[in-house]
């Protein structure tokens, strides 16, 4: 992407000007060599240090003015939000923070010239054409940027990154406390108390990119963005997660990937990881349910949301601590679906059918409460919604390890004995407040 190429220009840049200011510092005359004359130095100097003030400041100048109209282009009036992450840029301000040092050096060294030259003291100069080179060469990776703010897909990857456990952790939108007969679980639920929370949104700015796609009905730029923002549950969780299109990987490819981020990447703290899960699953349950009402009954939406949110909980069971957040996607998958009940089926693919591969996953690597979680889910959506097609129930079936058929099975009769019954309850299941508002199919 663009934005990764622009920081590796900035890191390469910035080693070069180090290099090079060692060399400088040791005596090395690189740009500026004094002439035979004192005279003569002295002039020489003079109009290269003006020459260099004098494009440098209309340089500095028109940056600005570059970096508001590009700015504009993207952010309209209704993307405030949008436009003060762009603003805020740290790799932009410190590209304008150099320019302007650059400049400053310059304008010192031009009135203490005559000192300089007196003392034979052209480390300064050398250094001064480092700055002006370097502040110039600076422009390229600004640039880039620029480009990154126009392009819708690579300004949200830049600013998914803000997304932070801190920012989460102050919005406080998740209670999470410590289970005192389980040092490994905790205990969590929502705090829906809109007054309450702090008035920096984490997801405020990346919400207006994704309201740009709703009212675009891009459905693929949308799923693009539902991946990044799950793709930030992933990087926390110390796993990998692709932001390609596909079915679930195959146990290969994941055990390769979930081996190399077991080793050099660090997942957060367990209640830390929860309460960013927690916050964008409800994001994505809320925006959801919100597209029945700008899109309309549309099963593709539902479709898009069970495929990625299984992606993200096939690279979660790569690590052991990472149960508690394979159940809470579990019921975020759950009421994605449970708000499209009653909508009709749409196509040969079902993703649902997918979880049933992985309940046998699940039971594999020895997770046996969360398979079972996934089969009593997958039972209660196929008796309650329109979603996984009759004709496909032999076939589920057949894939299912015999103690898990056993399971799912006793779990149908239940469901179809009782209808009140839902594999949910108010302890685990951050979204059980919504079950009574759908309109289950019967």
């Amino acid at each position: 992407m663009i934005q990764g190429l622009a920081h590796h220009f900035v890191v390469i840049i910035i080693i070069l000007f180090i290099i090079f200011a060692l060399m400088i510092s040791n005596g090395y005359r690189i740009f500026f060599k004094p002439c035979k004359l004192e005279v003569d130095t002295f002039t020489s100097a003079l109009y290269l240090l003006t020459t260099l003030i004098q494009s440098l400041s209309t340089i500095f100048s028109i940056t600005i003015a570059i970096l508001f109209i590009t700015a504009q282009i993207y952010t309209r009036a209704r993307y405030t939000q949008t436009l003060l992450e762009i603003y805020r840029d740290p790799t932009t301000l410190g590209i304008l923070l150099f320019l302007f040092i650059a400049i400053v050096t310059n304008i010192i060294s031009l009135s203490c010239l005559s000192q300089i030259i007196n003392n034979g003291n052209y480390k300064l100069l050398n250094l001064d054409i480092l700055f002006s080179i370097t502040a110039i060469t600076f422009l390229i990776p600004l640039v880039l940027l620029q480009m990154e703010n126009i392009n819708s897909y690579s300004l949200a990857a830049k600013i998914v990154k803000r997304i932070t456990i801190k920012r989460i952790l102050n919005y406080h939108l998740t209670q999470i406390e410590a289970d005192i007969n389980n040092p490994n679980r905790y205990h969590y639920k929502l705090l829906l108390w809109g007054h309450e929370h702090s008035i920096d949104d984490p997801l405020r700015s990346f919400h207006e990119i994704v309201m740009e796609a709703v009212r675009n009905r891009d459905r693929i730029q949308l799923s693009y963005l539902t991946m990044l923002l799950l793709q930030r549950i992933a990087r926390y969780s110390g796993v990998s997660y692709s932001l390609k299109k596909r079915s679930f990987e195959s146990n290969i490819t994941r055990k390769t990937t979930g081996t190399f981020y077991s080793l050099f990447k660090k997942p957060a703290q367990l209640q830390e990881r929860l309460a960013i899960t927690i916050h964008i699953l409800h994001y994505l349950i809320r925006r959801a349910h919100n597209l029945k009402e700008e899109w309309g009954n549309y099963d593709t939406i539902r479709q898009q949301y069970v495929l990625n949110i299984g992606n993200l909980i096939d690279a979660l069971i790569t690590r052991q601590d990472n149960d508690q957040l394979v159940e809470v996607c579990l019921f975020g998958v759950m009421h994605i679906c449970l708000d499209y009940a009653n909508v009709v089926h749409y196509g040969h693919y079902e993703p649902l059918i997918q979880y049933y591969q992985l309940a046998n996953k699940l039971f594999n690597l020895g997770k046996y409460y969360q398979a079972t979680l996934c089969l009593q889910i997958c039972a209660f959506l196929r008796e309650r919604t329109l979603q996984i097609p009759k004709e496909q129930y032999p076939n589920i079936e057949d894939q299912l390890l015999p103690s898990l058929k056993t399971i799912y099975n006793n779990t149908i009769t239940i469901i179809q004995s009782n209808k009140n019954w839902t594999p949910s309850c108010e302890e685990i299941d951050p979204w059980y407040y919504r079950t009574s508002s759908y309109n289950l199919y019967v």
